[in-house]
């Protein structure tokens, strides 16, 4: 793998889960837990031994992940294609204004590090993201190292797209090494994905629903008829 500045970095090797039933497995492990989080702290550290560049990796083309960057570093981003930020750190927060200033929006979406997001949290994000992806735009998610949220929230934007929760895990990770979710942000994106096709499928069914209702008052109707609601006959 080639590093931000085309320096070579081997990514460390270590068993991480990458099926639903492997994660889930690993959940129930005595020390599946506590291991996860050793993995996710060993990557804060190798991460903090590189270079200080552009913590930054792409995950497809309009969507990128990493970590915390400087202001003199905001430059470099749009002239990535940047044109969103989305910043999942409780602990800091980047500067909206310069940001605005090189046409880059922006996002906070304030999370303990080490955690998962709230379903709130992640929609937000997801519809936010999503939006500016629709319109042609670039996003940059991020946190302090590029370990957990950032990524974490790259996973939720693909299951937002229609990816399966441990797929879009795999993309993330084989874009960036780093990325390494713990067991508490894992169980959130699993929960996130439930809820979001769960929420999904309750829009169609609604949409449905109003489509049977119109269609239904068409039928009753003819030209030069009056109409009266027909829902409350």
């Amino acid at each position: 793998m080639v590093g931000d500045e085309g320096r070579s970095i081997t990514p460390p090797i270590h068993p991480y889960p990458t099926t639903r039933a492997e994660i889930v497995g690993l959940f129930r492990q005595p020390l599946g837990r506590l291991w996860l989080r050793v993995l996710a702290r060993l990557m804060e550290w190798l991460t903090d031994l590189q270079p200080k560049q552009l913590n930054y990796s792409d995950v497809t083309p309009q969507l990128a992940v990493g970590g915390a960057f400087r202001k003199r570093q905001i430059k470099r981003l749009r002239q990535r294609g940047v044109t969103a930020v989305v910043d999942c750190r409780l602990e800091a927060r980047d500067d909206p204004d310069a940001l605005a200033r090189a046409g880059i929006d922006f996002l906070h979406v304030p999370t303990p590090d080490r955690y998962g997001f709230t379903f709130e949290q992640m929609s937000e994000g997801v519809e936010w993201v999503l939006d500016h992806l629709a319109d042609g735009g670039r996003a940059f998610l991020h946190c302090e190292h590029g370990v957990g949220r950032g990524p974490l929230m790259a996973c939720a934007v693909l299951v937002g797209q229609g990816y399966g929760a441990p797929e879009a895990l795999r993309i993330v990770r084989t874009k960036r090494w780093q990325a390494l979710p713990n067991d508490r942000q894992l169980e959130a994106l699993l929960q996130f994905e439930q809820d979001w096709r769960r929420r999904g499928s309750a829009g169609a069914v609604d949409d449905a629903a109003a489509l049977n209702h119109d269609a239904h008052v068409v039928r009753l109707t003819q030209p030069g008829d009056v109409v009266s609601d027909v829902s409350s006959t």
